[in-house]
């Protein structure tokens, strides 16, 4: 008997060897360990590329969870996080950006404590009966997606990873709050000082999800904007 749906079984192998992948991870910080005096490391809770996220435990406070992304700081992620506690610092109080809370060192590592946040839409979707999100919550998400870049944009960057994944929910009662999260990729596209645009450059690297972006980016051009315009990224929530 074949499988009528070989691609289906192909990503569930996939995903499968990744969560084997992330669980054979040493784990960078031990359970119990202290970051400041007063974030208490709890357990790993995910991990990546870009390092690892882990629960977090302030002391000061025990009912409010937080969340610590760790990246070692030799490894070619440790600017990507450099830059993201510098964008998160920028957007703090934006209403659809993560509240950073504190970074620092510690040993080898370099890390960016944020308030905890709820699942990525695509794990969401992945997990609803149908493998899809009703049009109402597409359209919602839709909106606050575009408040979110443009709080990023009236700053003068490009996120230059807008997918599902780089979007989650808020937790616990803020689970109808969208925040765009992984700020490791952005690039600002207005000069700081005049405020006019940059100049595009002859050949641009390779920024992105290959999936998500648009031709521009696959031709090695300077990005123009976040190409959030309907899309892959409705699709993907919608009908995929």
């Amino acid at each position: 008997m074949t499988d009528k749906n070989p691609g289906k079984s192909t990503n569930a192998q996939e995903a499968k060897k990744k969560r084997e992948v992330a669980q054979a991870v040493s784990t960078y910080l031990e359970s119990g360990t202290i970051l400041l005096n007063k974030y208490q490391i709890e357990r790993r809770i995910a991990s990546g590329g870009f390092g690892q996220i882990y629960r977090v435990k302030f002391q000061k406070a025990e009912n409010i969870t937080l969340a610590a992304k760790v990246s070692r700081r030799e490894v070619a992620h440790f600017r990507r996080m450099i830059l993201e506690q510098m964008i998160l610092t920028k957007l703090r109080g934006k209403k659809h950006v993560p509240m950073i809370i504190a970074s620092g060192n510690y040993k080898e590592f370099m890390f960016i404590i944020m308030r905890m946040l709820g699942p990525d839409l695509a794990r969401i979707r992945r997990k609803t009966e149908q493998k899809r999100f009703s049009v109402p919550t597409v359209l919602q998400f839709g909106i606050q997606a575009i408040e979110a870049l443009k709080d990023v944009h009236d700053r003068g960057y490009l996120h230059r990873d807008v997918k599902p994944r780089n979007f989650c929910i808020g937790a616990e009662n803020d689970r109808r709050r969208f925040y765009l999260i992984d700020y490791g990729m952005t690039r600002r596209f207005i000069c700081e000082k005049s405020g006019v645009p940059r100049a595009p450059r002859r050949c641009a690297g390779f920024r992105g999800t290959a999936r998500y972006v648009s031709v521009t980016v696959h031709d090695r051009k300077e990005q123009p904007k976040d190409h959030f315009h309907g899309g892959n990224n409705m699709k993907k929530l919608r009908a995929i």
